[in-house]
């Protein structure tokens, strides 16, 4: 089995950068038998099971699982002008292409600068894990690009990263772009959504550190205890995450998605980066939560507490 853990822990040894898909390709890609397939996608999902927030398995279970849905959305985006645009020159939106600084020069409420202002405030990296083992290169471009839109679909909806907000992001792909492991991931992910969060209201309106949420059934939060006993239970945020996922966020994203006026990933996205966020979300038909979600899901202020 040490090979295949080798392979796990290889996997994640660079990230998407430079300018051609095809060099990236052919040095990403590890060719592997179907037994070799096999075995790794087993070993992912007992690593997945054991730990649903491992990035690793995850995207290693969606490259072995997800051909037929790849080719599915292959061809749903070469249905479309700019699809096909898409497909032929296989843009990339990494590192190599724009900078934090960039996005964050786009005008003020643009999609580019929202973009950079969610990847500032969670700290996250524009660059996303490289395929590797897709071995067609025109379905791992497609997949590429399917992770590349993750982040710009957390700007577009106005969700942070909470366990919440992810299991509703992952139903949302599942159901937009097909890829079985979304699916998958949000049932995973429902087993480790909190059932209750408390926290004081002050701190969640100003705290401005991210902290990485415990996957625990019951969440307060360190920093918070000494606050409780003293305040009034009026200024006590308390919150019910795996129910509101369950009985508003879920529902919530299957009409939003069934709504769409196109397909996201059939949309170069880049060129809206200078325009006004609500002009793109009022072409797609993409609304945010409803008020009485957004303490749950809001991007700002910090949602950590």
């Amino acid at each position: 089995m040490n090979k295949f853990t080798n392979l796990l822990i290889k996997r994640t040894a660079s990230s998407l950068k430079g300018g051609d898909f095809r060099e990236l390709f052919r040095k990403n890609y590890i060719p592997i038998t179907q037994f070799e397939k096999v075995l790794l996608s087993v070993t992912s999902c007992v690593e997945g099971l054991k730990n649903p927030t491992d990035s690793n398995s995850v995207a290693c279970i969606t490259e072995l699982t997800s051909n037929r849905a790849l080719r599915k959305l292959q061809i749903l985006m070469n249905s479309t002008p700019d699809g096909r645009r898409i497909i032929k020159n296989r843009p990339l939106i990494d590192s190599s292409k724009y900078s934090i600084k960039d996005l964050m020069a786009f005008p003020d409420d643009s999609l580019g600068r929202r973009y950079g202002e969610f990847l500032t405030t969670y700290n996250l990296e524009i660059d996303r894990a490289p395929v590797r083992y897709v071995n067609s290169e025109d379905l791992a471009y497609v997949l590429t690009r399917f992770r590349q839109i993750h982040d710009i679909l957390h700007t577009a909806f106005e969700l942070n990263i909470t366990v919440e907000s992810e299991v509703t992001l992952k139903l949302f792909e599942f159901l937009h772009a097909g890829i079985p492991f979304g699916a998958i991931g949000a049932f995973m992910g429902l087993f480790i959504t909190p059932i209750l969060k408390v926290r004081p209201k002050e701190i969640f309106e100003n705290h401005n550190k991210i902290h990485v949420y415990p996957s625990k059934p019951i969440q307060i939060h360190q920093d918070c205890d000494k606050y409780l006993n003293s305040l009034e239970i009026t200024k006590k945020e308390i919150l019910y995450p795996k129910r509101i996922v369950i009985k508003e966020l879920i529902p919530w994203i299957y009409k939003a998605e069934k709504k769409m006026r196109h397909n996201i990933y059939t949309i170069m996205v880049e060129d809206w980066f200078p325009r006004p966020i609500a002009d793109f979300q009022n072409y797609l038909n993409i609304s945010p939560p409803p008020k009485q979600l957004q303490k749950y899901t809001r991007i700002k202020p910090m949602p950590f507490c």
